[in-house]
């Protein structure tokens, strides 16, 4: 039997987004008014926002440096 008074840590909730794209791809203020307007939602609702990049030039990496900027997780 378990305690009503039973705590148990949950895990928060991630929402993974992609960024990735050409490697010629240039227009990192444009990317960020992007992200934070689609991401603004799941910020307010409490998500962790994990962002997924593959790690190449352009895209990718601005992708990780959005996130560094804005405190979001980053997975390769």
């Amino acid at each position: 039997m378990v305690s009503k008074d039973f705590r148990q840590e949950v895990e928060p909730r991630r929402f993974r987004v992609i960024i990735a794209g050409t490697r010629f791809f240039n227009d990192y203020a444009g990317l960020c008014a992007v992200c934070d307007r689609l991401l603004a939602d799941k910020v307010k609702q409490g998500f962790q926002i994990v962002i997924v990049s593959g790690g190449c030039v352009g895209a990718d990496l601005m992708g990780e440096a959005y996130a560094k900027e804005r405190g979001h997780s980053i997975e390769r």
